[in-house]
């Protein structure tokens, strides 16, 4: 089964961990890769416009533990 991250983190308070300060809603997310999902990024765009790239290190792919949610 392949991550559904629209599903994880659209619409709720998120941060990047160890990238971000502070939690922001996030208002859409992008897949960046091949539609095999095999590898790529997400990019979280939040409500106020700004965008921060979901890409950890050694990983082919973000992983739900790669974000933060407030709203559990």
């Amino acid at each position: 089964m392949k991550p559904n991250y629209e599903d994880w983190w659209t619409g709720k308070r998120c941060l990047v961990v160890g990238r971000m300060k502070e939690f922001k809603l996030v208002k859409e997310v992008r897949w960046v890769g091949p539609p095999s999902r095999v590898y790529g990024i997400v990019v979280l765009i939040f409500d106020d416009g700004t965008t921060e790239n979901v890409a950890p290190s050694g990983a082919f792919k973000p992983r739900k533990s790669d974000v933060v949610v407030a709203d559990r």
